[in-house]
């Protein structure tokens, strides 16, 4: 499934920046129309830069805990963030020096715009009174 990334410390000044396709093909742009293809993540990981298979280059790697790396292989890489259970992204070599800048989640526009926010943000279930009541309308 292809995931929507967002950049950002909180839900309240983050926005879209762009999408990782069910390839691992990683888009720049802050929707489908102007986004451009920057680089891959392949199936072990590794992270390329580029814009095609001819001028892209390693450029790091994601490990199985989430932990990001930059660097072309593992003996100059260094760590400069990682990707937690939940999606959010952070900037930072160690848990202390570590800041949210922003976080992934999964691209299903396919519910109800009104149920998303209320689920997520109202924090209501999916079959509550008030979406009941409103699904009735339909």
């Amino acid at each position: 499934m292809s995931k929507k990334i967002y950049k950002g410390s909180n839900w309240f000044t983050e926005e879209r920046a762009g999408s990782v396709d069910d390839d691992g093909n990683i888009n720049e742009g802050s929707n489908w129309f102007t986004e451009e293809k920057v680089g891959r993540v392949d199936d072990d990981g590794n992270l390329h830069k580029g814009s095609n298979w001819f001028t892209e280059e390693k450029a790091g790697r994601i490990d199985d805990d989430g932990n990001i790396y930059e660097g072309s292989n593992w003996f100059t890489e260094e760590k400069v963030g990682r990707i937690d259970d939940d999606g959010n992204i952070y900037k930072g070599s160690n848990w202390f020096t570590e800041e949210k800048v922003g976080r992934v989640e999964d691209d299903d526009d396919s519910g109800c715009f009104l149920t998303t926010a209320c689920v997520r943000f109202a924090g209501l279930t999916d079959d509550c009174s008030e979406l009941q009541t409103l699904r009735n309308f339909r």
